[in-house]
């Protein structure tokens, strides 16, 4: 039940990331067949968190294309691809209470990918991957005490090339 080939040749998949609910992110992916060896995907995420002087959201998309390395085993073993997508980050600053700035602004960026995917007789996969990749973009927030004459300005450049991984409970039809 819990390993094998899933019960019919499946052509498409819906996953989310579980893992990313600890940090108040959500996300979802869906992947359709495109070859015997090839899917196209797209992916959208919301994210919000709150510290003690800040409260971000974001809200993004991507899409990419996977070529998984044996033909005619989609959804099920090694794969590689490459995605590009964009969020839109908003923060909310304040660094003394009563005094609040705000702003945001678009991330863009491109990454490439390696990962396996389990697929299990009941449909269910699971995923695993890393991905290196390069994002530009940049935030600044600035908040002007009237009264005090004080500014207070915090600035988030993101350019730069980083690397990550994921995980994915999903289910293929």
């Amino acid at each position: 039940m819990w390993a094998g080939k899933a019960a019919a040749e499946p052509t498409q998949s819906v996953g989310v990331n579980p893992l990313g609910l600890a940090w108040g992110m959500f996300d979802v992916e869906y992947e359709k067949r495109l070859t015997d060896d090839s899917t196209w995907y797209a992916q959208g995420l919301y994210w919000s968190d709150e510290s003690d002087s800040w409260t971000w959201s974001g809200i993004g998309a991507a899409g990419g294309y996977r070529k998984y390395f044996q033909r005619g085993k989609l959804f099920d073993g090694a794969y590689w691809g490459v995605n590009g997508g964009a969020i839109s980050l908003s923060a909310e600053y304040e660094p003394v209470a009563g005094l609040k700035g705000d702003g945001s602004a678009l991330f863009v960026f491109a990454s490439g990918e390696l990962g396996y995917k389990w697929l299990f007789t009941n449909n269910l996969t699971l995923s695993l991957a890393g991905y290196a990749g390069i994002t530009m973009g940049s935030l600044s927030v600035e908040v002007s005490d009237t009264t005090t004459g004080i500014t207070y300005s915090e600035d988030f450049p993101a350019s730069g090339f980083g690397i990550g991984g994921d995980f994915r409970i999903g289910y293929v039809w």
